[in-house]
């Protein structure tokens, strides 16, 4: 059996609702799948969407929207968490920005996945008023805005941008608040992914790389978050993986998007924020658990981090 979802006929049935803030249930007759479609605008020209369905059954979106206004040229962001997405290729773990987007279509799922997916949809003019000062170095986007070509570009979705979706997924504040620190969010995370579309790795780079050399850097990473309350020096890291530090560098950065310690920090935050939602432990307890001797740094690097102190953070959970 084949499920459909309509948005079309979804929002054609309600009366006191915006075109683009809605939510949909999946309706399984047999109870087997379940899900949801959520849109919400965050300003005009700025919308967040949600495709969140477990799957025993073959599924079709119909993503048409009546009475949908032309959008010259859109932009989308689009982040695939979990599940394949086989109608534009994207595999968990990957994301894709898009210049050309349009609303309106179907879009197929295949039965027995969890998929999870996050797009991000900027109209022309917010656009140019936000991020177009970033997108100034990268030729091949702005020259697709001005110029409205298509331009489609997959990548790997890095530390720092799951971290944001966590975030976005486990929004703690509601009403306005909420508005206000998801928009917050959602831009970081089109800021995050500008820069990856900009930051292309050089030819003689990607070359230097061997598959082995890759292997070996994702070894280095395990180790390194083996031991995370003590871990090894990049010298000392790159040698029991056997490369130099210049390679481990380049590797970390190619593979992760970011530097060894920097993806220890991000872990050790993620562990912190984990520890806090999820333990009876002590601030000071749970910053030595994550390498973290001294209370106030800890504290200090997780506001940077999430915004807020380690004990604010878990009294806005409780």
């Amino acid at each position: 059996m084949t499920l459909i979802l309509s948005v079309l006929e979804f929002l054609s049935q309600q009366q006191d609702i915006s075109t683009q803030t809605y939510e949909i249930p999946l309706y399984d007759p047999t109870g087997q799948s379940q899900g949801y479609r959520r849109s919400q605008d965050l300003r005009p020209g700025l919308n967040l969407l949600i495709d969140n369905y477990t799957l025993q059954e073959h599924l079709i979106v119909d993503t048409r929207v009546p009475n949908l206004p032309d959008e010259a040229h859109g932009l989308e962001f689009s982040f695939m968490i979990c599940g394949n997405n086989t109608n534009e290729q994207v595999h968990d773990g990957q994301n894709f920005v898009e210049v050309g987007w349009s609303a309106g279509g179907f879009v197929e799922w295949q039965a027995g996945q969890q998929i999870l997916k996050l797009d991000i949809h900027i109209g022309q003019p917010l656009y140019e008023s936000i991020v177009a000062a970033l997108a100034e170095r990268s030729v091949s986007i702005s020259r697709a805005i001005s110029q409205q070509q298509h331009y489609f570009q997959v990548n790997t979705t890095t530390p720092t941008m799951q971290l944001v979706l966590h975030q976005i997924f486990n929004c703690p504040y509601q009403e306005l608040t909420r508005g206000i620190y998801l928009e917050s969010k959602v831009l970081e995370l089109v800021a995050l992914r500008l820069e990856q579309a900009m930051t292309k790795h050089s030819k003689s780079d990607c070359k230097r790389l061997k598959p082995d050399d890759i292997e070996r850097i994702h070894h280095a990473k395990d180790i390194l978050l083996c031991n995370a309350d003590n871990p090894p020096s990049l010298v000392d890291l790159a040698r029991q993986v056997g490369l130099n530090d210049y390679k481990l560098k380049l590797g970390f950065r190619y593979c992760f998007g970011t530097t060894a310690f920097g993806y220890l920090h991000s872990y050790r935050m993620e562990q912190a924020r984990s520890l806090l939602e999820h333990n009876q432990l002590s601030v000071k307890e749970i910053g030595q658990k994550v390498g973290y001797t001294n209370s106030r740094r800890f504290a200090i690097a997780f506001k940077q981090r999430f915004g807020v102190s380690p004990q604010a953070y878990r009294m806005g959970m409780r």
